[in-house]
This record gives structure tokens, sequence and C-alpha cells, in this order.
């Protein structure tokens, strides 16, 4: 008896410790998310943005970064993974803001620009 009680717990460890806590990132697993009084769909385990885009060095910062379909009135969303690096470079002072991190993951589909439903 002592040994099955053994072999399971050990079994639920393994298990425990070989997946991860955080859901892993689908862009085609979507969700809807309200921002400023409108609803978008975006990619579930995204981060968003708190604004929509306002303004012409905004909408051209996301063009140059590879997003040529954001325009006004749309979020953008990225991966936790992303606006964790974006978030590091910028504690250190960058001038770029993460510039470079944004093109990379903008040509891998994990940045993106959405309108409002």
């Amino acid at each position: 008896m002592k040994l099955i009680a053994s072999s399971i717990g050990i079994a639920f460890l393994f298990v425990g410790c070989s997946s991860t806590s955080e859901p892993q990132f689908d862009a085609n697993k979507l969700e809807v998310k309200v921002v400023d009084g409108k609803q978008y769909k975006v990619p579930a385990v995204t981060s968003i943005g708190t604004q929509p885009l306002t303004g012409k060095e905004q909408i051209d910062f996301y063009h140059e970064i590879g997003l040529p379909n954001c325009k006004e009135g749309d979020v953008t969303w990225e991966t936790y993974e992303t606006a964790d690096a974006v978030n590091v470079v910028m504690r250190s002072g960058s001038k770029d803001g993460g510039k470079e991190i944004y093109m990379k993951a903008a040509s891998e589909g994990k940045v993106g620009c959405v309108s409002p439903l």
C-alpha cells in the first residue's frame, strides 16, 4: 500500500513540475476585451493597450515595426513575453523603447492591432 501511495505521489509531482503555470500563446484562440467602452477580439493570453491608438506618431510607430494595418481607433495587443522584454529594455533607459523587440515580435505574429467589433 505504501509503495502504491508513494508511486502516485511521485506521479503527481512529476506532472505538476513538468507543466507550465502560464497558459501558452495561441493566436487562433480569441477573446473579447473591452477598452474605452468598445469591444475588441484579441488573442487570448495577451496584454492589450489601455487606450485606442490616436495620432500619427503612434500609428507610424506600428507601421514602422511591421504592422501596416494599424489605424486610429485600434488597440494593440502583445504576448506577455513581448511585454516583459520591452519593460526590461525600457527600465534600462533605452531610447528606442524596445523597437527592435517589437519588430521581431511583429514578424513572429506576437504583437498586433485590432479594430473594435
